[in-house]
């Protein structure tokens, strides 16, 4: 699996928490989302080709309507990866 891969932090509207991940679950680069506990709502993997496609994916996910903020983590190395 090659491209750039990074773990997106979102932090929603809760009015419009269905819009925005329906929005986020469209694009081809989101390989996974779940919720989660905390200051965020929701994590979202993405992978994208080049880091200039990852800076272009996650310009458009911070103008989708519900989202609020969002804070990413690059993917650098793999220290280990179960199945």
């Amino acid at each position: 699996k090659g491209g750039v891969s990074a773990h997106v932090l979102l932090t929603l509207d809760p009015k419009m928490q269905d819009r925005a991940m329906a929005a986020v679950k469209g694009l081809p680069e989101a390989t996974a989302a779940y919720t989660v506990s905390g200051a965020h709502d929701a994590i979202v993997m993405l992978t994208a080709e080049t880091s200039a496609h990852l800076d272009e994916v996650l310009t458009r996910i911070g103008k989708f309507p519900g989202v609020n903020r969002t804070t990413s983590a690059i993917l650098l190395s793999t220290l280990f990866e179960r199945a």
